[in-house]
């Protein structure tokens, strides 16, 4: 949870993922937009399913604090807790806007 509850996030990434970062990146941003109209339609089915997919594929393109913020996003669609999804939701935005991308090979 820590990895993105503070600013100056970076994430490392394999050379050979670099022409699907920019794609990657913006349907998170979509994600985003997903998540903040299920949770106004109190939707937590969705919720849930894109946490869940948040939490598949973050780590495999470099990014486990989306791993982190997709597994946290899941247990609070699980407990009904719309204060702490609404929360989330903002630091993954904000991760997602201001992540830095460092590449390796």
């Amino acid at each position: 949870m820590a990895a993105y509850s503070r600013p100056g996030y970076v994430a490392t990434v394999r050379q050979a993922l670099a022409s699907l970062i920019p794609l990657f990146m913006e349907n998170r941003q979509l994600d985003v937009q997903t998540l903040r109209v299920a949770l106004a339609k109190h939707d937590l089915a969705t919720v849930r399913r894109v946490g869940h997919n948040l939490a598949g594929m973050g780590s495999t393109f470099g990014f486990p604090a989306i791993t982190d913020c997709g597994r946290s996003l899941e247990r609070a669609a699980k407990a009904s807790d719309a204060a702490e999804l609404s929360r989330l939701i903002s630091v993954l935005e904000d991760y997602i806007a201001r992540v830095e991308i460092r590449y390796i090979p």
